[in-house]
């Protein structure tokens, strides 16, 4: 039987579900995540999310119908998803059906036209199906703000909604209230913000060009944005580690801002984090960053190791040991005094308020 402590770790996680069509696999694999307690499941990797795909196009009756047999085995989850809109981060791909487009999309019509009543419709659309099919998180809406003439990272793929903050705060702030409004957890990204670095993280390590929070961080916050996600990106609040690993980052959203929300790291395999890990020395177990993230976050999402691989389905079902791994890292380093138990009982305290606000635990 787990320890109490074990299971306080558990909940600091958001474990990204199998990449497979494989149906024993899946569930197998979920099963034990989910026997151990886990926090919650990220349904889909970057909107891909086969098991429930017909001819490349999303299966809303067999989304609905694994949504539910999750909630069967635990029904305090978060179940989340990546769905800042577009093509690719969308994971309901199907011409039949509502989806959003992406951001840009929304922000130049803005500012062309001062309208915001087809995002509201399209967001009104976008979270009924989240809730008709059981979702309860959504890693949206994207804060960061475009380098000018919307260029840089956060460019591709339409990720930004503008180089114009004004434009960023009303939207941004649009998507917040009406997730809210079907319930639905909003995680405002990446913070303090991927949109002036021009370098993929998912595949290096960059430094903002940047030296000051943006006013769209601060705004969310003051309103109440109750989770946000941390970028991997080295910036002025920290030099020496990426946000996402930084207990002066942590602080600075606590003691500064003012945030009383939810801190989540961005997905801690991608290849900013493994450089910058390669540089302080071996992480073969990946224990450094595990640690680490967790010093700095009330919560971790974990994907799968090799993001960079061309071969998907094999680097995810290598994956499926990190999280009971990584319990185990976790608990003996608050065993020698590298972790306060304390501050583990406190995001655990974060995470269970923030399920009992969305109704997601009684």
């Amino acid at each position: 039987m787990a320890s109490e402590l074990s299971k306080q770790i558990a909940q600091c996680f958001i474990v990204a579900a199998p990449l497979t069509t494989d149906e024993n696999e899946f569930w197998s694999v979920l099963r034990d995540y989910i026997s151990l307690g886990v926090g919650g499941i990220m349904l889909g990797i970057g909107g891909r999310f086969p098991l429930v795909e017909t001819d490349g196009q999303t299966d809303i009756k067999k989304l609905k119908q694994l949504a539910g047999q999750v909630k069967s085995y635990d029904s305090s989850l978060f179940l989340a998803v990546d769905g800042e809109g577009g093509e690719i981060f969308n994971i309901f791909k199907n011409e039949e059906i509502a989806v959003l487009k992406r951001p840009w999309h929304y922000g130049r019509l803005y500012e062309q036209t001062g309208n915001m009543k087809e995002y509201q419709h399209d967001l009104n659309d976008y979270c009924a199906l989240l809730r008709e099919c059981g979702i309860n998180m959504n890693f949206a809406p994207v804060l960061g703000q475009a380098l000018p003439d919307y260029q840089g990272y956060l460019s591709e793929q339409g990720r930004a909604y503008s180089d114009i903050v004004p434009t960023i705060m009303t939207l941004g702030g649009l998507a917040i209230r009406s997730m809210m409004d079907y319930n639905i957890i909003p995680v405002a990204k990446h913070f303090p913000g991927y949109g002036s670095i021009t370098a993929d993280p998912h595949l290096r390590l960059t430094s903002r060009s940047r030296d000051s929070v943006p006013e769209q961080f601060k705004t969310a916050i003051k309103d109440g944005v109750p989770a946000i996600m941390k970028g991997h990106v080295l910036t002025h609040l920290d030099a020496a580690r990426p946000a996402s690993l930084s207990p002066v980052v942590e602080i600075y959203l606590r003691s500064e801002l003012k945030f009383r929300g939810v801190s989540i790291t961005d997905q801690i395999f991608m290849g900013a984090i493994d450089e910058y890990c390669e540089k302080q020395g071996e992480d073969l177990d990946y224990s450094e960053r595990v640690i680490a993230a967790l010093e700095a976050n009330d919560m971790i999402i974990q994907s799968y190791p090799n993001q960079a691989s061309a071969d998907p389905a094999a680097k995810n079902i290598a994956g499926h040991k990190y999280f009971f791994d990584f319990i185990k890292i976790i608990a003996k380093a608050v065993s020698e005094g590298k972790i306060n138990e304390s501050a583990i009982a406190k995001s655990y305290q974060r995470i269970q308020a923030l399920k009992r606000r969305f109704n997601i635990l009684a």
